[in-house]
């Protein structure tokens, strides 16, 4: 692997950026669908999936975090 970062001259891998201590705030909401058909209609998610700790919330959790949202990140100012 290393000779292909030379050729290319490819940096290394960075190290995953360390998350802050404390409990996730559950930002990046990723909706899912039962079905193709349904994709894209905010009404028809079955629920949604947190990126950062990978959480499950149903679909009535997931809109009560995403309207909280902005006020949760308010409160990380200090």
């Amino acid at each position: 692997m290393k000779v292909l970062e030379r050729l290319f001259h490819r940096a290394s891998p960075v190290a995953p950026a360390v998350r802050a201590s404390g409990p996730c705030l559950h930002v990046t909401m990723v909706p899912r669908w039962n079905s193709v058909a349904d994709m894209g209609h905010e009404e028809a998610v079955s629920s949604f999936t947190c990126e950062a700790c990978h959480a499950g919330f149903t679909a009535a959790e997931g809109r009560a975090l995403r309207e909280t949202e902005a006020e949760r990140l308010r409160q990380l100012r200090p």
